[in-house]
């Protein structure tokens, strides 16, 4: 157990004393951990161990931009929401426009049933109707998935 210790703390004292070198070749720069076979030139790496007062100011920053961006996300969900209600507004005055067109070409035979000569019609007016409901149902739900979300992240507070 003990070699194993001292073997790790000799090849990590090793990695972080490997010389890094910075190579151009055919018009391209790269770097690696041995000396290039044309134009090579050794890079120094200084560490610099940041104070306290860095790491608090990095810290708040961090916090500030995280909290801007949790704010921004709810604001661009919420201006989503308001689109995506836009839309099922402009649907359902397409669809009834749709709908009143097909109406037309049926006559009421009482009993709040009607009748076309034609076969396609009362089909056309189902499938409107239909199709109507889904668009309506997908709509709604990503606005309920966005308002989920506004939840959870006004919850992170």
């Amino acid at each position: 157990m003990l070699r194993v210790l001292l073997l790790l703390i000799l090849g990590i004292s090793m990695v972080a004393q490997a010389d890094i070198y910075k190579c151009a070749e055919k018009g391209q720069v790269h770097f690696q951990d041995k000396p290039c076979l044309s134009q090579s030139e050794k890079v120094e790496i200084k560490l610099h161990q940041p104070s306290k007062d860095d790491i608090d100011q990095q810290k708040q920053r961090t916090a500030a931009y995280k909290e801007d961006a949790r704010i921004q996300e709810i604001l661009t969900l919420k201006k989503k929401n308001i689109a995506l209600q836009r839309q099922i507004d402009d649907l359902a005055v397409e669809n009834k426009a749709k709908y009143e067109a097909l109406q037309q070409q049926t006559y009421d035979v009482g009993n709040g049933m009607v009748a076309t000569r034609d076969p396609t019609v009362l089909e056309n007016m189902r499938v409107v109707l239909q199709q109507h409901l889904q668009e309506i149902k997908h709509l709604q739900q990503e606005i309920e998935n966005n308002k989920n979300h506004i939840q959870t992240l006004s919850a992170q507070r």
